[in-house]
């Protein structure tokens, strides 16, 4: 049975015209000419990749789109079109998702990771307020850091916050958080009941 080719062999050697007084009579080679002047390694290039017409329209249309979706990914955006919740009650345990230095108005802080430090707290801190939890009821905490040498700054805030004994806690350095932030801190807060 005959198969059709997907992709015909390349000829062996492609000659494409040299531009008018480029490379005659001046020593130099037909090839040297060609790999030095940039429109013809252009159409070398288009005309030795074998693709079908609409093609390249096709990929840089695919490249802007996810560009575009790249960029929209990290504006910031009311928390209740992301699909996750501040946190989750179940039974006396209070899962806090992590949170990123945004203030409840939307407004990113950037001015150093003791800043982004002091304003992920604060986020928590109303999410446990509003819950009806203290930072004396958390009882595991994750800190995610991009750079594990912010860890000094970064802890001086946190430490502050816990006025009775710390929570169990993991620190990760090299992550990539979401907008390029410094910090990103989760929580689980328990609370016996009544």
């Amino acid at each position: 049975m005959n198969r059709p080719q997907l992709n015909p062999p390349a000829p062996a050697e492609r000659v494409l015209p040299l531009p008018p007084g480029e490379g005659r009579g001046e020593g130099r080679s037909r090839s040297s000419s060609l790999i030095g002047s940039w429109s013809q390694r252009g159409k070398l290039l288009s005309s030795s990749l074998p693709m079908k017409p609409g093609i390249l329209t096709l990929l840089s249309i695919i490249a802007l789109c996810t560009v575009a979706t790249l960029t929209w990914a990290q504006r910031s955006v009311p928390l209740t079109t992301l699909p996750f919740s501040p946190a989750r009650k179940a039974g006396p345990t209070l899962y806090v998702s992590g949170q990123v230095p945004r203030t409840a108005e939307g407004l990113e802080v950037r001015e150093s990771v003791e800043a982004e430090t002091r304003q992920v707290m604060e986020n928590i801190g109303r999410i446990l307020k509003k819950n009806g939890y203290t930072f004396d009821d958390v009882v595991n905490a994750n800190v995610y850091l991009k750079d594990i040498n912010d860890h000094p700054g970064m802890n001086k805030v946190y430490a502050s916050y816990f006025k009775n004994g710390f929570p169990a806690r993991a620190t990760v350095g090299g992550a990539q958080i979401i907008s390029g932030f410094k910090v990103e801190i989760s929580c689980i807060a328990y609370k016996e009941r009544p």
